[in-house]
């Protein structure tokens, strides 16, 4: 009944003593009335309170909800222009990669040969680098990239008979126990800067001004890398590309 006349007031309805009095036959049918309109309407107003907080609530949680929708689309919608982009971004990858590829094919084997050219500068001496060396985990990682002088460069790969610039560097630090990440310009970011004049046998060194290209400072000038297609892994002068920074592992 409370519940009734609360809504019955909230939409207008007569709950008041002129009512009563209109409504009476008979002065103890009023005075009875008037009583008992007292308490209903002392209740209907708590239950009207009750209810027009109810409705607040309500709406706040709707509007709350509605946000986190709008947020969960609009995430969703970034979510799938990324990955729109990436796919776009790897077919134009794989279309590059088959154009090395079929470049390569044409090429004669002396051409080939003067393309992969030497695996080691002239004057270099592994042996005599690695027994100057002072163990460490970068000097060490760059003992055990040496050990793979030869092997193909292969998009993606990481080791441990072929490599990509960035796979080199995390499978030579991986053999000293070191988990570096996985691409290039995530390794630019780990360990600690080092200056180009402070490098040392073992830093890793980076170029290009998007960081594409990683490799292990070797001493003098020169660097351990994975440098491209149809070039073995190699000691090769630091000097023929754009160097951007280095770090110390």
């Amino acid at each position: 009944m409370v519940d009734r006349a609360a809504i019955a007031a909230y939409q207008g309805a007569r709950t008041n003593r002129l009512f009563a009095v209109l409504a009476s036959n008979s002065p103890q049918q009023l005075l009875d009335q008037m009583s008992t309109l007292d308490v209903l309407s002392a209740k209907t107003s708590d239950q009207l309170n009750l209810y027009k907080s109810a409705t607040t609530a309500a709406a706040d949680a709707e509007a709350v909800a509605k946000a986190a929708d709008d947020k969960a689309r609009a995430a969703s919608t970034r979510a799938d222009q990324v990955r729109t982009e990436l796919e776009r971004k790897r077919a134009d990858l794989s279309g590059s990669i088959a154009q090395v590829v079929s470049a390569w094919g044409t090429l004669s084997a002396t051409e080939k040969s003067a393309l992969v050219g030497s695996p080691f500068p002239p004057g270099f001496d592994r042996d005599t680098l690695l027994q100057g060396l002072v163990p460490g985990s970068g000097t060490s990682a760059l003992a055990a990239g040496l050990t793979r002088i030869g092997d193909p460069y292969v998009w993606g790969a990481t080791g441990p008979n072929q490599f990509d610039c960035s796979g080199l560097v995390q499978w030579a630090f991986k053999q000293v126990g070191m988990d570096v990440p996985r691409t290039s310009s995530q390794q630019a970011s780990f360990g600690t800067p080092v200056d180009q004049k402070d490098l040392q046998p073992g830093d890793v060194v980076f170029f290009y001004p998007d960081i594409s290209h990683v490799g292990i400072y070797a001493g003098n000038g020169l660097m351990l890398h994975a440098s491209t297609f149809g070039v073995p892994v190699a000691v090769s002068p630091m000097s023929s590309t754009p160097f951007h920074s280095a770090r110390r592992y």
